[in-house]
Order: structure tokens, then C-alpha cells, then sequence
């Protein structure tokens, strides 16, 4: 077996053991990610320069509002967004860290979602991506929709990058949690450039 080979095999059964530690039954090849994308030049990135793998065989497409970037789609419901928003002030790195930490700030983004009956964050955690920090939470709440209460949950990850704020959401009609080794695999392919270019 070659050399390119055993590093595939290597791959995917890494990513067959984290499917099997978020519960996962069946992970397929159609999970895999594709080809870069940069999202620098595009007019709602506000100069951000990420840099981002969709997964395969999702459709990549625009945003339909006024700050989402590109959203990743598949057939049964399945989605991941990029919305970038203006942040009032310039933050360092320590400085999200710790705005992140506080309660505040997770009541901020509760109040974002006041269409929704007794919503609440069920999971909360501070990672990092690609050096930067970032708040990596899931939210659900109850939506009316023709007399019938619909529980929605959301994945969501926040970035507070210099000036900008970048918001990642994955969701599915299903439980998105069911594709958490996906959105794995999105939210650790992305680079921001900038930080490695040699001044």
C-alpha cells in the first residue's frame, strides 16, 4: 500500500471513530470536504479573509440577507451559514476571550432569538479556531407555526475577529447535533491568511 493511500485509510477511520463518539451511525463519503473557498473579495465580507472547505456534494450558496455570506445547503434541510457583522470597537484576542466568558454576552445572543418560546443555550464552550477564540454553543427554543409548537436547535459559532464579528450556524429539520462530526470538519478547515503572511 502506498504512501497516499495509508494516509486516506488513516483519514477516514479517524473520521469513523469521531462519528462513533458523537453517536453516529452511518458516515459517509459524501461528508468529506471539497475545495477551499475565500470569502475575502466577496461584498458582504466586510475584508474578511477567511478561508473555509464546504462539504462535498452540499450547494454552495449566496446569502439571501443583508450580512450572510454563503450558506452550505443539502437536500433534507441540512445547512451552514457565514454572517459577518461590524463590531463596535476593535477586540484582541484576549479581549474575546473574555467578553466570551461572560454571562452578558451569552444573554445578548438570547435576546437575538425572541421569535422563539423558552429558548435557552443547552451547551456552551470556549474553543479556538484557527488562534482565534471562539464561543461554540447550541441553542433551542419552541417556534408557532400554524398552532403547533416546532422545537428548533441551532449550532452556533462566534468569532470576534478584530473588528468584525464572523457567526457560524449549522442547523438540519432533523437534530443538527446529529452532524456535529461535519461541522467538525467545516469549522476546523477555515484560515484566516492574514496572520501568516510575512510583513
Amino acid at each position: 500500500m502506498n504512501r497516499i493511500n495509508i494516509l486516506f485509510l488513516t483519514f477516514f477511520i479517524v473520521l469513523q471513530v469521531k462519528a462513533q463518539d458523537r453517536n453516529m451511525s452511518i458516515y459517509d463519503i459524501d461528508n468529506l470536504l471539497g475545495d477551499y473557498i475565500n470569502i475575502k473579495n466577496h461584498p458582504k465580507s466586510l475584508g474578511v479573509n477567511l478561508k473555509i472547505r464546504p462539504p462535498l456534494r452540499w450547494t454552495i450558496k449566496e446569502g439571501d440577507r443583508p450580512h450572510i455570506v454563503k450558506k452550505f445547503v443539502k437536500g433534507n434541510g441540512e445547512f451552514f451559514g457565514i454572517t459577518i457583522t461590524e463590531l463596535p470597537t476593535f477586540h484582541t484576542k484576549d479581549e474575546s476571550r473574555l467578553l466570551m466568558s461572560n454571562v452578558d454576552f451569552e444573554q445578548a445572543i438570547l435576546d437575538e432569538f425572541k421569535i422563539l418560546d423558552d429558548v435557552k443555550v443547552t451547551e456552551r464552550d470556549l474553543i479556538v479556531i484557527d488562534n482565534y477564540p471562539a464561543l461554540e454553543f447550541t441553542l433551542e427554543g419552541f417556534y408557532k407555526m400554524d398552532g403547533e409548537q416546532i422545537l428548533l436547535i441551532f449550532k452556533f459559532w462566534i468569532i470576534n475577529y478584530e473588528d468584525k464579528s464572523i457567526k457560524l450556524t449549522g442547523t438540519a429539520t432533523d437534530n443538527p447535533k446529529n452532524l456535529d462530526p461535519v461541522y467538525d470538519l467545516i469549522f476546523n478547515s477555515i484560515i484566516f491568511p492574514d496572520q501568516y503572511e510575512e510583513y
